[in-house]
C-alpha cells in the first residue's frame, strides 16, 4: 500500500483539526463578528482567540440591528446607516455594505452557534448575542425579501 503524500496528510490533519475545533464549540474564522472580540487581556498568556467575548457597545447595535430587520420596516441598507452613524464601520473602515448586512443577519455566530464549511452547525462556547426565537424572526423577513 502506498503512503499518503504528506502535503495531503498535512491538510488532512488541519481539516480534521478545525473539524475537532468547531465541533468542541471554537471559533475558527480569524476576524471575529462585529459584536465580539476574541480576547479579554493584554497578555498574550491569556489569549484564548478560539472563544469569543462580547463587546458591549458593539453587541448592543448588532441586536438593534436584528431588532429593526425583524420589524420588516428595516432594509439592509436601513441597517448599514444606522450602524454607520453610530460609528460602526468594516475592517476597512469603509461603512458597511448591504451585502455584509445581509451576512450578518444570516450568521449563526449571533445565536452562539458554530457553523462548519456551511453544513454543520455546533453550540459555541461563546456568549449569544440574540435570541433564537429574534433570529427565526430575522430569518423568516429574509426569506420573505430574497
Amino acid at each position: 500500500m502506498k503512503a499518503e503524500p504528506l502535503e495531503k496528510k498535512i491538510s488532512r490533519r488541519t481539516s480534521e483539526s478545525k473539524h475537532y475545533s468547531a465541533s468542541q464549540g471554537f471559533f475558527l474564522s480569524s476576524k471575529a463578528p462585529l459584536g465580539y472580540r476574541k480576547w479579554t487581556t493584554d497578555d498574550p498568556r491569556e489569549w484564548d482567540s478560539r472563544v469569543l467575548i462580547v463587546e458591549p457597545k458593539a453587541s448592543q447595535a448588532v441586536k438593534e440591528s436584528f431588532e429593526k430587520y425583524a420589524t420588516g420596516e428595516y432594509s439592509y441598507s436601513d441597517i448599514a446607516n444606522l450602524l454607520a452613524k453610530k460609528g460602526f464601520t468594516s475592517a476597512n473602515g469603509h461603512p458597511f455594505s448591504r451585502e455584509t448586512i445581509r451576512l450578518m443577519l444570516s450568521n449563526k455566530t449571533y445565536v452562539g452557534l458554530i457553523e462548519y464549511k456551511g453544513n454543520e452547525v455546533y453550540q459555541g462556547k461563546h456568549e449569544p448575542i440574540i435570541s433564537v426565537d429574534l433570529w427565526d424572526k430575522v430569518q423568516k423577513i429574509r426569506n420573505e425579501f430574497e
